[in-house]
């Protein structure tokens, strides 16, 4: 077992090769071959490792040796995660209502320092920007939006064009969630790359944080005056401006369902595989479990050109969740306030 403060070398990511494996009760639930990347196996618990570990390296490697983080979920687990593992010192400033079990892991298995400070990450983020203009040699970890993040999220569709499967074919679709826009960016960075550009990304989201959707809808990047959705880990505001150029550059097709939908596809994903996610991962799940239309229609289509579907769910993180917070979302009343545009 390696101990805590264990440093790996540049040459290594941080980030693991994830598992692809084919689900059988998705795919008989869509009548497609159904796969999931597996990146809540990810150290930090989270796909976001991919492009904060690779940002984090690319910091060391110009000298930076200090993080400051505005994130209370999975970004900051990744920046904390990063710094202990690269050998530098990190701050993490987190929303007051940040789990206290996030917190520890920040504070007691990663090393980093945590503040709490405000009620909303915007906030936080304030104050991660206040910290940065007093100490030399930081950077400011955004929690989705910087070009070095897409790049490491971009290393999904790397992963998928070496597996077997795809080595003479693209995938039907791929399906994601969408919070700040850094993952679909980092995905359509991919396809670029891989010659995969006409690959569908269905893009899903939450009511009450469903900013890239109304986005989208009104042309132009869109802020609401407080987010209303559970899945706090989707809560971009605004979305990043990339994510909705890619909108324009490939097929993107925004989808937004409920916390109460995105939180059944999770119970029947613990079933269905014995896997833990959080409500945010629950979105995209959603697009199986409820068969939205789109997806349908796509799977439909090949199926009358005689073509096997294959639908790639991207798995995007299970550390911010619990058996009790599963047990507790039976009996939680789901209604979502409407949001108010800035």
């Amino acid at each position: 077992t390696l101990p805590k403060k264990t440093h790996f070398p540049l040459s290594m990511p941080l980030h693991s090769k994830t598992p692809l494996i084919r689900s059988l009760p998705l795919s008989n639930k869509l009548n497609a071959s159904v796969f999931l990347k597996l990146d809540n196996l990810q150290a930090s618990g989270s796909f976001k490792l991919r492009g904060i570990g690779n940002l984090c390296e690319s910091l060391k490697a110009k000298n930076i040796d200090y993080l400051v983080s505005s994130s209370g979920g999975n970004a900051g687990l990744a920046t904390a995660y990063s710094a202990q593992q690269l050998g530098m010192k990190a701050t993490i400033v987190v929303p007051k209502k940040t789990p206290q079990h996030v917190i520890r892991v920040m504070r007691e298995e990663y090393g980093a320092n945590v503040e709490l400070y405000g009620d909303e990450w915007s906030q936080a983020h304030q104050r991660a920007q206040e910290l940065v203009q007093k100490h030399e040699n930081s950077y400011l970890v955004h929690p989705f939006d910087d070009p070095e993040i897409f790049h490491g999220h971009s290393t999904i569709v790397t992963e998928l064009k070496e597996e077997e499967i795809f080595r003479h074919r693209a995938p039907s679709a791929i399906l994601s969630v969408v919070g700040g826009g850094g993952l679909v960016s980092g995905i359509c960075e991919g396809l670029k790359r891989e010659n995969w550009e006409t690959v569908p990304v269905f893009a899903l989201e939450t009511k009450g944080c469903h900013t890239y959707h109304q986005s989208l809808q009104m042309g132009r990047q869109v802020r609401f005056k407080r987010m209303t959705s559970a899945a706090g880990t989707l809560a971009g505001n605004p979305v990043c401006m990339r994510s909705l150029e890619c909108a324009k550059e490939f097929n993107i097709i925004p989808y937004v369902v409920s916390d109460e939908q995105a939180a059944n596809s999770c119970v029947q994903f613990a079933h269905d595989h014995r896997m833990l996610v959080e409500l945010s991962c629950g979105a995209a799940l959603s697009a199986i479990y409820l068969e939205i239309p789109p997806l349908k229609e796509l799977v439909e289509k090949e199926r009358h050109q005689n073509i096997e579907p294959i639908i790639v769910v991207e798995v995007c993180g299970g550390r911010l969740i619990s058996v009790e917070d599963m047990a507790l979302w039976k009996v939680r009343d789901w209604k979502t306030e409407e949001v108010e545009m800035l």
